[in-house]
């Protein structure tokens, strides 16, 4: 099954069927474009996410101790 996966991430090495055109490239599904997206973001940003993401638990839990003691 993570072969699959990891297939599916990676996508098919192809080379250019033009005669005129000498390489290769890699075609992937249109949701692994998305996955890469989606990763490439996290990579990128993944300071500045865990700091809202740490802020957003923080605000939650003063939300609920507020809410407990009214």
């Amino acid at each position: 099954m993570l072969k699959k996966i990891k297939d599916w991430y990676d996508g098919e090495i192809k080379t250019y069927d033009d005669p005129q055109m000498v390489g290769i490239y890699t075609d992937r599904h249109w949701t692994s474009d998305i996955a890469h997206s989606f990763v490439e973001f996290y990579l990128t940003h993944w300071k500045w996410l865990w700091g809202f993401g740490v802020s957003l638990l923080g605000l939650y839990i003063a939300y609920l101790g507020l809410s407990k003691g009214a």
